[in-house]
């Protein structure tokens, strides 16, 4: 009896090239997941873009302003209106915020506080005070996910 290894079993013998094989399909999966989540992501931040985009747009036409003939001027805002009608975007938080660039001062701000994750849109418009003072200005949205 010197030597009583006994007989090698077939998972014995193939135990290298089996963790071998575990090895790759586990670096195959983890590779996927990478790819999939940086892709989510990438659109998550894309969606939450576009939706401050839209949302500043919305904004500057609905507090454009109206003159006697029922025209409606698209980004020359109407100052009873800024801040007054804005609906919130449901599983998003936002918060606006209109600035008179001659005066370099903050017309407005509602909405909630901004977290770290906070995708800006800015529009230029301008700000009507009268019949002859119309100041440049910003409509800047700030979205983040909820």
């Amino acid at each position: 009896m010197k030597s009583n290894l006994g007989q090698m079993g077939p998972i014995g013998e193939d135990l290298i090239s089996l963790v071998i094989i575990v090895l790759a399909i586990v670096t195959l999966l983890m590779a996927l997941n990478t790819i999939y989540t940086s892709y989510v992501v990438r659109n998550a931040e894309l969606d939450m873009y576009r939706m401050a985009w839209i949302t500043a747009d919305k904004l500057s036409t609905e507090w454009a302003r109206t003159d006697p003939s029922n025209v409606t001027h698209s980004r020359l805002l109407d100052l009873d209106r800024i801040c007054k009608n804005w609906s919130s975007i449901p599983e998003y938080g936002l918060n606006l915020t209109v600035t008179d660039l001659r005066e370099k001062k903050r017309l407005c701000s509602c909405g909630s506080s901004f977290s770290n994750e906070t995708k800006i849109a800015r529009i230029p418009v301008a700000l009507r005070f009268n019949y002859t003072d119309v100041h440049p200005g910003v409509i800047e949205v700030r979205i983040w996910r909820k």
